[in-house]
């Protein structure tokens, strides 16, 4: 055991550590930590509709036609929650939007350029990439004058019709599920081709030159024309060839960072999905295929009650070697929290927890006001509650003992 903890200390460490100073992950870190104040806002709008217009629909069934009728403490409620809307629209629902930028601006900064211009390119890469256009049909029978009416003002409205069915489509419109979480995997990639090479050409000095009695923030400036015009046209390019443009930008792409999935199942939670809001809905597109059943919260929620805690050696060799239930704790409880996802017996993880909160509010708040997490929570942590009181007790006992004699 201590030898192999000394070689990987020898061998792996100085490897890990080299990994966890190179620039690009220590910008891709500072990246996601940045987008933390709207994330932060966004959950909290996000966990304080769960808790008055979710939670209370769990046990009075008419709360919902309450709210609808909007009179009396229900007005008030529906008012804060659509302030909470508002909230969540500048925040989650373009998360992705806020972290292009902010991706761009710690890699510039990684390689001691103009950071604002480089937070500009990656958003700029972004907004490039995604279809402005829009167009869905609907096959219905189309009586002939309606369809001339329809056709007449298609110039202006948008519309168009055929005996079969009719087409509503324009320009100008960004749909948030290309803007939200669903972006991050597309900025990580696109946005550090088109950054890197902003930053490359500011660092050959391939930039327009302005006399020394122009402004520096002026001079600055239009030192970043060129390398931000060339970064952009590289991505266009890229874009184009390869068909990253139009209707198929940002499809669908499995991945597997949890912090995206759980952006994913807030979003829907907030949103709603196939009709249904809340709690029912990211368990609908669960089904569907469309949000994550385990997600970054989740380790929080279920197992993480106190920090993971220790290195990455340590770790590897604990579930490696150890037979100690202690040290294998997080696994079981791991396990636990997953399998009571799985099999339905509490809500999955739809909330990011903004704050420090004891274990069992803290799962209750991280599912979206599910009163039978803290349960599974509880259960989780109660053999290791009654081991500990039973070795406080034998502790006590040998310090009696010790005393007496």
């Amino acid at each position: 055991m201590d030898g192999l903890t000394a070689w990987m200390e020898k061998y792996i460490l100085p490897v890990a550590g080299k990994i966890g100073a190179q620039k690009h992950l220590v910008a891709l870190r500072d990246a996601f930590i940045g987008t933390m104040p709207a994330t932060m806002a966004g959950s909290i709008a996000v966990m304080i509709n769960a808790i008055i217009r979710d939670l209370p629909q769990q046990f009075n069934s008419g709360y919902a036609a309450n709210l609808a009728a909007d009179k009396g403490i229900f007005a008030v409620i529906n008012v804060i929650i659509g302030i909470n809307g508002f909230v969540w629209n500048g925040t989650l629902a373009i998360a992705g939007l806020i972290f292009a930028f902010s991706w761009g601006y710690n890699l510039a900064r990684a390689y001691k350029v103009n950071d604002l211009a480089g937070g500009i390119v990656g958003l700029a890469t972004l907004i490039q990439g995604i279809a402005f256009s829009y167009s869905n049909t609907l096959e219905t029978a189309v009586p002939k004058e309606l369809m001339n009416t329809i056709n007449a003002g298609t110039t202006d409205s948008g519309w168009s019709a055929t005996a079969t069915g009719l087409t509503a489509g324009g320009w100008g419109w960004l749909k948030l599920d290309h803007l939200n979480g669903n972006a991050y995997f597309t900025v990580m990639i696109m946005g550090a081709i088109s950054v890197i090479i902003f930053c490359k050409l500011m660092l050959a000095n391939i930039t327009i030159k302005m006399p020394d009695s122009v402004p520096p923030a002026v001079s600055k400036a239009f030192a970043a024309i060129l390398p931000a015009t060339i970064a952009l046209y590289v991505i266009a390019i890229i874009n184009f060839v390869v068909g990253i443009h139009g209707p198929n930008v940002l499809a669908p792409v499995l991945e597997g960072i949890w912090g995206q999935a759980q952006l994913i199942n807030i979003d829907i939670f907030q949103k709603g999905y196939d009709g249904l809001t809340g709690t029912p809905a990211v368990l609908k597109a669960i089904d569907d295929g469309k949000a994550y059943m385990w997600v970054r919260g989740s380790f929080d929620a279920f197992a993480w009650f106190g920090g993971s805690g220790g290195t990455i050696v340590l770790i590897i060799a604990i579930l490696l070697f150890s037979k100690r239930a202690d040290y294998l704790a997080v696994v079981v409880a791991t396990t636990i929290g997953w399998l009571a996802t799985y099999f339905g017996l509490v809500a999955p993880v739809s909330q990011q927890v903004t704050w420090v909160v004891p274990p069992l509010l803290l799962s209750f708040l991280a599912t979206g006001a599910d009163w039978r997490a803290p349960i599974v929570t509880l259960e989780i942590q109660k053999p290791q509650l009654k081991k500990q009181k039973k070795k406080s007790k034998h502790n006590l006992g040998v310090a009696f003992y010790s005393f007496k004699h």
